[in-house]
């Protein structure tokens, strides 16, 4: 079963334009433009809603690929929206050299991001910094005028 996860960044959402920008600079990522897709299942064409920001990873070809004359699959990878980008890796794969891991941390890395699990736990990237002060350390002010008493 595969696990969610997500690439978010707290305080200001990513852009659309963030995000293809950060795309173009990976070469395993491309935008994803195809309306439909081959179900390895059953082998039919499903089709697949074609929303702006949706990236398809690009898989090199296998020597059997290669020798029938194939070009490298395309397999959708992030769904893009509300300034966030959610993906699915098999669960047992997050420590290994998954292609769709890699560009991921990459992407995150590139946007000051973090990739969390379905709970929200960080899997990657760090927490930004706490940009306010709690109340507990802030100056306890003085008395105002109104409370001081007045002398005659």
């Amino acid at each position: 079963m595969p696990a969610k996860f997500r690439i978010t960044r707290e305080g200001a959402p990513i852009s659309l334009g963030e995000w293809v920008s950060a795309a173009g600079r990976q070469k395993n990522l491309r935008l994803h433009s195809e309306p439909s897709v081959v179900d390895g299942y059953m082998s039919e064409a499903i089709v697949v809603k074609q929303i702006r920001g949706d990236l398809d990873l690009i898989l090199k070809n296998n020597w059997w690929r290669k020798l029938r004359g194939k070009s490298p699959r395309l397999v959708p990878a992030f769904d893009f929206a509300n300034g966030e980008a959610n993906f699915e890796i098999r669960a047992n794969k997050w420590k290994g050299k998954e292609p769709i891991k890699l560009a991921a941390e990459f992407m995150a890395r590139d946007l000051d991001a973090q990739i969390v699990d379905r709970d929200g736990r960080l899997v990657y990237g760090t927490k930004p910094a706490v940009t306010s002060v709690p109340e507990s350390e802030t100056a306890t002010p003085g008395p105002a005028e109104s409370d001081t008493p007045q002398t005659d």
